[in-house]
């Protein structure tokens, strides 16, 4: 018969339930197939074994023309493999012909099939190998180098194109690369390659598709001009000496924490947007190297500080802090407010309450042109500052003088009184308007 099918070969995906699987190709007897297996997801190979994972019905049979059949698995291949069937006839021949009478014709033509099925086979495995193209130039060289020379080895191709056995990329000239490219071969980590590419920043825009994180720097020992590391971009600092300058590379981040209390000072050389850092341990500081010598900062959290803190009455009643807030009720405590303030009618009778006021409980008329201010929230002692100024319009319609009450037994002044007078051309007289306020520490 002719041989006229090339197959020699064909897939069959499982599906859980089929297990009969037709030949397309001829062959004789089930000696002549081979079944593999194939995982569809690992690539992994399992030749099957004849009667214990198949059996094979059709063919030829010994002796016989070549016919196509079926390969039938004892149990149906799963939807997660592939059965292949390949046709792999024996290499040898045989068939004795005799030496006279009538020419065996069908056993030529058996002899024949077979060796048309031997080079189906050959043909098919040799497409399935490395072959040079075509064009290339057929005085390039296709052995490969022999076991001893390629042993532990890789294959790689020198400038020609011919095959070579390469040991690595150190002191290999043999190494299809250029000379730099080897520089970056043999770095063991990926902060080493990045060095020595020279890939610390790019000028392309990166898009962040998964969680960034800091790198781990060695510590740094505090100094007035603190340089930077570049082995991460997160430093922890020891040591309190006082930070005035960071040096690092122009346009990278890091993020600093202090171990103990640390000052950074604003400066020409480090922008802290015009106050000064005192930072407790366990703070951390963001920054941004504008310049190699000129650091910016972005956001800090520090230790104990809470954002829009309100001041205290120490930070009030001495002030240099600049990033806390100014509440209504620490307003008072700053020296340039006023403690107490009041204005008051000085000819009705006491204890007289005042008009408007501020911080007085009233007001005691102790006799004509004499009064007491009483101050709610005392100052912290007597030693304070009080400016007054009154009117007297019945008899007169011109102002009177404000004066510390001289009559008083000592000092007119007290932490929660104040005694003043009123007088016309140094005669007390007790006027309807009387304005006084007071300023000093409560």
């Amino acid at each position: 018969m002719t041989v006229t099918v090339t197959t020699v070969i064909q897939s069959y995906t499982g599906d859980g339930a089929t297990t009969a699987f037709p030949t397309v190709f001829v062959f004789g007897t089930s000696a002549d197939i081979e079944v593999i297996e194939r995982n569809i997801a690992t690539g992994v190979e399992t030749t099957k074994t004849l009667t214990t994972d198949y059996s094979v019905s059709g063919g030829g049979g010994a002796g016989s023309e070549p016919a196509t059949g079926t390969v039938t698995a004892v149990t149906a291949p799963a939807s997660t493999v592939k059965w292949i069937l390949r046709r792999i006839v024996a290499t040898t021949q045989g068939t004795s012909l005799p030496t006279s009478g009538a020419l065996p014709t069908e056993a030529i033509e058996g002899m024949v099939d077979r060796v048309v099925m031997n080079a189906q086979q050959t043909a098919e495995e040799s497409g399935r190998g490395l072959v040079f193209p075509k064009t290339d130039s057929s005085s390039l060289d296709p052995e490969i180098p022999n076991s001893v020379d390629r042993a532990s080895k890789f294959l790689a191709f020198d400038s020609a194109g011919n095959p070579i056995a390469s040991t690595g990329p150190t002191g290999d000239s043999s190494i299809p690369v250029s000379p730099f490219v080897e520089t970056l071969l043999d770095d063991a980590t990926a902060a080493a390659f990045r060095t020595t590419l020279g890939a610390v920043g790019t000028g392309d825009a990166n898009t962040f598709s998964k969680t960034q994180t800091l790198t781990k720097g060695a510590d740094l020992a505090s100094a007035t001009s603190l340089a930077l590391g570049t082995d991460g971009n997160y430093f922890d600092v020891t040591g309190n000496t006082t930070v005035e300058t960071i040096t690092g590379l122009a346009g990278t981040e890091f993020t600093i924490q202090t171990d103990s209390t640390l000052t950074f000072r604003d400066s020409a050389t480090l922008d802290l947007g015009g106050i000064n850092i005192s930072a407790l341990a366990g703070s951390r500081l963001k920054f941004f190297m504008l310049t190699d010598t000129l650091a910016q900062i972005q956001s800090f959290h520090i230790e104990g500080f809470a954002f829009h803190r309100t001041a205290s009455q120490g930070e009030m009643e001495t002030p240099y802090t600049t990033f806390v807030a100014v509440s209504p009720g620490a307003l008072k405590w700053h020296p340039g407010v006023a403690k107490f303030w009041c204005d008051f009618q000085g000819d009705s009778a006491g204890p007289i309450t005042p008009r408007v006021d501020y911080n007085v409980t009233d007001v005691t008329d102790t006799a004509t042109g004499r009064y007491t201010v009483n101050i709610a929230t005392d100052f912290s002692g007597a030693d304070f500052a009080v400016v007054g100024m009154g009117q007297r319009r019945t008899a007169y319609n011109y102002g009177t003088h404000i004066e510390y009450e001289a009559g008083a037994a000592s000092s007119p002044r007290a932490a929660g009184t104040v005694a003043i007078a009123s007088a016309v051309n140094s005669v007390l007289e007790d006027s309807e308007y009387i304005s006084v306020v007071g300023f000093g520490d409560q």
